[in-house]
Protein backbone atom coordinates (compact mmCIF):
# COMPACT_ATOMS: atom_id res chain seq x y z
CA UNK A 1 0.00 0.00 0.00
CA UNK A 2 1.35 3.37 -1.03
CA UNK A 3 1.36 6.41 1.26
CA UNK A 4 -1.61 7.80 -0.70
CA UNK A 5 -3.67 4.69 0.13
CA UNK A 6 -3.51 3.07 -3.31
CA UNK A 7 -2.22 -0.47 -3.69
CA UNK A 8 0.21 -1.70 -6.32
CA UNK A 9 2.87 -4.29 -7.01
CA UNK A 10 6.09 -4.06 -8.97
CA UNK A 11 4.63 -6.38 -11.59
CA UNK A 12 1.51 -4.32 -12.17
CA UNK A 13 3.38 -1.02 -11.82
CA UNK A 14 5.98 -1.75 -14.48
CA UNK A 15 3.63 -3.47 -16.99
CA UNK A 16 6.51 -5.24 -18.74
CA UNK A 17 8.68 -2.11 -18.59
CA UNK A 18 11.69 -1.32 -16.49
CA UNK A 19 10.67 0.43 -13.29
CA UNK A 20 12.82 2.53 -10.97
CA UNK A 21 12.69 1.65 -7.27
CA UNK A 22 14.25 4.49 -5.28
CA UNK A 23 15.18 3.95 -1.63
CA UNK A 24 15.43 7.29 0.14
CA UNK A 25 14.98 9.02 3.49
CA UNK A 26 13.84 12.48 4.51
CA UNK A 27 16.90 12.54 6.80
CA UNK A 28 19.30 11.69 3.93
CA UNK A 29 21.42 14.61 2.72
CA UNK A 30 22.38 12.91 -0.54
CA UNK A 31 18.71 12.22 -1.26
CA UNK A 32 18.04 15.96 -1.38
CA UNK A 33 20.26 15.99 -4.49
CA UNK A 34 19.03 12.75 -6.08
CA UNK A 35 15.27 13.07 -5.47
CA UNK A 36 14.77 15.83 -8.09
CA UNK A 37 16.27 13.48 -10.72
CA UNK A 38 13.86 10.74 -9.65
CA UNK A 39 11.03 13.26 -9.88
CA UNK A 40 12.08 14.11 -13.44
CA UNK A 41 11.96 10.41 -14.38
CA UNK A 42 8.48 10.23 -12.85
CA UNK A 43 7.39 13.32 -14.80
CA UNK A 44 8.76 11.71 -17.98
CA UNK A 45 6.34 8.78 -17.38
CA UNK A 46 8.99 6.28 -16.34
CA UNK A 47 7.45 3.97 -13.72
CA UNK A 48 9.02 5.17 -10.47
CA UNK A 49 8.36 3.98 -6.92
CA UNK A 50 9.97 5.46 -3.85
CA UNK A 51 10.58 3.57 -0.64
CA UNK A 52 10.80 6.07 2.20
CA UNK A 53 13.10 4.58 4.84
CA UNK A 54 12.56 5.59 8.45
CA UNK A 55 11.00 8.89 7.41
CA UNK A 56 8.03 9.01 9.76
CA UNK A 57 4.33 8.57 9.15
CA UNK A 58 2.54 8.69 5.81
CA UNK A 59 1.62 12.30 6.65
CA UNK A 60 5.27 13.14 7.39
CA UNK A 61 6.28 11.73 4.02
CA UNK A 62 3.48 13.61 2.23
CA UNK A 63 4.59 16.85 3.90
CA UNK A 64 8.23 16.23 2.90
CA UNK A 65 7.18 15.47 -0.68
CA UNK A 66 5.06 18.62 -0.90
CA UNK A 67 7.76 20.86 0.64
CA UNK A 68 10.28 19.55 -1.91
CA UNK A 69 7.97 19.61 -4.97
CA UNK A 70 8.09 15.82 -5.36
CA UNK A 71 5.15 13.72 -6.54
CA UNK A 72 6.41 10.20 -7.28
CA UNK A 73 4.49 7.47 -5.40
CA UNK A 74 6.00 5.99 -2.23
CA UNK A 75 5.85 3.03 0.07
CA UNK A 76 6.50 3.85 3.72
CA UNK A 77 9.15 1.64 5.34
CA UNK A 78 8.91 3.39 8.69
CA UNK A 79 10.91 0.74 10.57
CA UNK A 80 13.54 0.19 7.86
CA UNK A 81 12.83 -3.52 7.42
CA UNK A 82 12.33 -3.44 3.66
Amino acid sequence: TLTNGQTTSLQSFSQNRVAVVYFWGSWCGICSYTSPTIEKLHQDNIPTLGVALRSGSDNDIARHMQENNLSFPNFNDSDGLM
